[in-house]
């Protein structure tokens, strides 16, 4: 069985928390203190509870070239040497050769290889990179660099790169976000941005026709440097094409904006300048707002949506307050597309909702609906990306990163958005043509963007409003490039 097909969570890839919840931005530690923060007698503990005979002498054999490798500061090649002792694991665990730590079913044993990839990251000195630091739009993307600063490139049109240049139609290559925040997590749908800062603050950039920047009772074209949103405080932000939502921490789910199909989730489709709150008795972990609809996670991993969620397009009915989504699965994070929706189960499985016009679902069909399909083929991942596409019938795109930092996408190509050099639509999960490893991907509006773990960004497909970060605007790629 190839490595891709392993169902374990990498740490280093991506810290998929409890129940959904981000965490704060891990910056890259020194190789002596990470090495203090996870000593090898740990290491060695791990591997000796879990591997027997031949397994174990080329477990340790690989954990002692990463060793040699840290010593001397090689973080990419100890990256490199990480992914193959993951594929050591994995192949150990698919041919029934782990020896079971309690005693007990394959769950114990998935969590204690989870321990030790966490532990030989650690020891490596690469970071376990969290959600947020990647933040993909329609037409921009933004990125929190190694310095802490916040970067964006792509279209100017409602000043979604947050430099303080007023809206107009230029592109632009990276720029530095206004003010410097130091941002937790940043996330970027439709054509503006919102951060959250360790105080509960949520700042928030560009379209704001409706609101869903200034969250004040105010609507512009578009605001041009981060401005702080009401109330709170609040621990998450997800904005959306026309709206925004954000948790505060006490778990309470407020949205504002436009309201066209009830994705506010406060029983009306009236338009809301100022935060008002989701009409449920339900406290989330976690929420993702969209296009037309809102999905979020209750603490207990169950998945509640409401506004135009099954991939509908607007035709009756709707829900205008959350309801359950069928299937009783338990996700520990959920990614909102334009019309669909994917979640990540515990135990890193894929499931996928909503409209499949090009086979965004990833089910080999394009069948569409409500109730959550199972992503065909490779379908165990650290993350997930869900394309932003709008008005387009229904048409868009998904990613997935898989447990050892490859990217796999599907559903429509025309832009070359899933990077398999080719324009081919994909109905089931397809590599990119890179042999990167990466730590985070997002989808936008037919371009998809991925992060490395020494933070170089790669973008692909469509660039027809500067994506592809160059500062110039046409054409497409349809495999990734180097972000400058």
């Amino acid at each position: 069985m190839h490595p891709l097909t392993r169902p374990i969570s990498v740490a280093l890839i991506v810290s998929v928390t409890g129940c959904g919840v981000d965490q704060a931005r891990t910056p890259m530690a020194p190789v002596l203190a990470a090495s203090q923060a996870a000593p090898s007698p740990e290491i060695y503990r791990l591997i000796n509870q879990l591997f027997a005979g031949q397994d174990k002498g080329a477990v340790f054999k690989s954990f002692a070239q990463i060793q040699n490798q840290a010593a001397r500061g090689e973080t990419a090649e100890v990256q490199a040497s990480l992914a193959d002792f993951v594929a050591l694991l994995m192949l150990a665990r698919d041919e029934g050769r782990l020896l079971d730590p309690n005693g007990s079913e394959p769950p114990t044993i998935t969590e204690a290889l989870r321990d030790l990839v966490n532990a030989v990251a650690t020891f490596g000195g690469v970071s376990p990179t969290v959600h947020g630091i990647l933040a993909v739009g329609n037409f921009h993307a933004c990125v929190i660099e190694a310095n802490g600063q916040t970067a964006c490139w792509g279209s100017r049109s409602f000043a979604q790169l947050g430099d303080g240049t007023p809206p107009s139609g230029t592109v632009s290559a990276r720029v530095a976000v206004a003010g410097s925040p130091a941002f937790t997590q940043i996330i970027s749908r439709g054509s503006h941005t919102c951060g959250t800062t360790v105080t509960g603050e949520i700042l928030c950039w560009g379209r704001n026709d409706f609101g869903m920047v200034t969250a004040n009772g105010t609507q512009t074209g578009g605001v041009p440097t981060p401005t702080q949103v009401g109330g709170g405080p609040y621990r998450m932000v997800s904005p959306a094409r026309l709206t925004s939502c954000g948790l505060t921490t006490a778990n309470a789910a407020f949205c504002w904006g436009r309201n066209q199909a009830g994705e506010l989730g406060d029983g009306t489709t009236i338009v809301r300048l100022v935060p008002v709150p989701v009409s449920t008795g339900l406290q989330f972990s976690s929420i993702e707002a969209s296009w037309i609809h809102t999905c979020a996670l209750t603490f207990v991993g169950a998945a509640h949506c409401w506004g135009d969620w099954q991939g509908q397009a607007v035709l009756l009915p709707i829900d205008l307050t959350p309801v359950s989504v069928p299937g009783g699965h338990v996700f520990a994070r959920l990614y909102s597309g334009g019309t669909h929706t994917c979640g990540l189960t515990l135990n890193d499985e894929a499931w996928c909702w909503g409209d499949n016009t090009s086979g965004q679902l990833g089910d080999g069909t394009t069948v569409g609906g409500g109730t959550p399909v199972q992503v065909s083929g490779v379908g165990f991942f650290a993350m997930m990306a869900a394309g932003t596409t709008p008005n387009s019938g229904g048409r868009s795109h998904t990613c997935g990163l898989s447990t050892i930092g490859r990217i796999l996408c599907w559903g429509l190509n025309d832009q070359g958005q899933l990077g398999d050099g080719t324009t081919i639509d994909r109905l089931a999960p397809a590599p990119i043509l890179s042999n990167d490893v990466f730590v985070a991907v997002g989808a936008g509006d037919r371009f998809t963007c991925a992060l490395t773990p020494d933070q170089r960004v790669f973008c692909w497909g469509t660039n027809g409003s500067g994506e592809l970060g160059t500062g110039a605007a046409g054409g497409f790629s349809a495999v990734p490039v180097l972000v400058p």
